[in-house]
């Protein structure tokens, strides 16, 4: 038998030249302290609901919110409005629905639900000009979040 003949030597690749890496310090605000803390052994509730940067973006009172099935872009007439039903007919109201603002047919369906509560609101006795109609835009925080993505916020302005 032959002997085995050595393999050959391994030479190292030439190393292509990184780009300077750039360091920066990012610093986050802190969170103002919660007042109630949550039982041991409960999971923490989310510190940023959709609820809540609705009534962030129209400033007011959250009354309730209307989620609409999978697809479903009108408000059927006989589903009740619930929560929508305590606001008296002299406050302003203001719906909200989240979508993207670089998608234009999730910006269609948020405004077809936001229409279709609004002709639902109008139908039962609200005056037009006490509804303000709003599309935010998607903030990360709800981004994957489908059932926000189909939801109209009913915010309470106050009177009129």
């Amino acid at each position: 038998a032959a002997p085995a003949a050595p393999p050959p030597p391994v030479t190292p690749e030439p190393v292509a030249e990184q780009p300077p890496v750039r360091e920066f310090a990012m610093r986050r605000e802190r969170a103002p302290a919660a007042t109630a803390t949550a039982p041991s052994g409960a999971p923490a509730a989310p510190t940023t609901t959709p609820e809540a940067l609705a009534q962030a973006a129209m400033g007011g009172r959250f009354v309730t919110r209307l989620t609409f099935d999978l697809r479903e872009t009108a408000w059927p007439a006989a589903r009740p409005m619930a929560g929508a039903e305590g606001l008296t007919p002299g406050d302003r109201r203001a719906l909200v629905a989240f979508a993207p603002l670089d998608n234009r047919r999730l910006m269609t369906e948020a405004f077809s639900r936001l229409t279709s509560v609004r002709n639902q609101m109008v139908a039962s006795g609200v005056a037009a000009r006490d509804i303000v109609l709003r599309i935010a835009p998607l903030p990360p925080e709800l981004e994957g979040d489908e059932v926000a993505a189909r939801t109209v916020y009913v915010i309470n302005l106050g009177g009129s």
